[in-house]
């Protein structure tokens, strides 16, 4: 008997140790930089539901949504559910009960969304595959990058103009993947804006100078421009704003033709129209 319960011991100890090797037998490890494309598609872009809290969500932040009359189920829901941004209240972006629905969301996903950036940021130049393609994913990311950081400081912090954007709070910035016990400090708004326009410029240059042809539910080099101009616009610098903004119009001029965009998924939306 003992000498059978010596052969189950050492055949335990033995299935341990290839258990505690450091390639785990049910673990996929990304080696390719098609690997690494699709971890860019599942953790750093957003999601359906994700897109629809930062696009109507904002919406009411804005002139072009309109508080109707009390008269439907549906209008009482939305004020009830929304009345702190309608009223821009100072605790509109805190977790709120069941009723008013967690708004803490519009902190917590664009840093989760920076998160997987941040790891293809740091991994992609050690996967095997295509350099060209390598390089518009880093384009791409860094793109989405600085769009999450320019949601971040007009959510939380103090316009770009008004006051000292030197001085005025802005928010973290975390730029790599690795975990860290270190704390955060906000920095100033005008560090934040450095860093976004650090990273759109960059994400442009790689995707323009790496193109590739993909669905349009992926960052591209026009939509940068975009975002830049947007940025400089924020920063009141007026020349640069044309400017990004002429370089997307030169190439897609139907964006103002807003009749034939009209539509979910296009520039204007009859669904957010007053």
């Amino acid at each position: 008997m003992k000498k059978l319960m010596y052969v189950f011991i050492a055949f335990a100890l033995w299935g341990c140790d290839d258990f505690l090797e450091e390639t785990s037998q049910n673990q996929i490890r990304p080696s390719t930089v098609s690997d690494m494309e699709k971890i860019l598609e599942g953790e750093a872009y957003l999601t359906e539901t994700e897109s629809r809290i930062f696009n109507y969500g904002t919406a009411f932040l804005t002139d072009d949504m309109q508080c109707e009359e009390e008269g439907s189920i549906t209008t009482t829901t939305v004020k009830k559910n929304w009345r702190r941004m309608f009223c821009y209240d100072v605790s509109m972006f805190d977790e709120g009960n069941e009723e008013e629905k967690a708004n803490n969301d519009y902190w917590y996903v664009p840093y989760q969304r920076i998160k997987g950036c941040n790891i293809v940021l740091d991994y992609v130049g050690d996967m095997q595959g295509d350099e060209e393609k390598k390089n518009y994913l880093r384009g791409e990311v860094y793109a989405l990058r600085g769009f999450y950081y320019l949601m971040l400081v007009n959510f939380f912090s103090l316009p770009y103009n008004y006051g000292d954007p030197s001085r005025n709070m802005g928010g973290p910035l975390k730029l790599s993947s690795g975990v860290s016990e270190e704390k955060f400090s906000r920095g100033n708004v005008a560090g934040v804006y450095k860093q976004i326009e650090k990273d759109l410029l960059e994400g442009a240059h790689l995707m323009r100078q790496y193109p590739r042809e993909l669905t349009l539910f992926r960052m591209n080099g026009l939509a940068a421009y975009g975002l830049l101009s947007r940025t400089y616009l924020y920063m009141e610098k007026w020349d640069k704003v044309i400017e990004y903004a002429d370089s997307v119009l030169n190439e897609k001029g139907d964006l103002l033709v807003f009749d034939g965009n009209t539509g979910v998924g296009k520039v204007w939306s009859e669904r957010y129209a007053p």
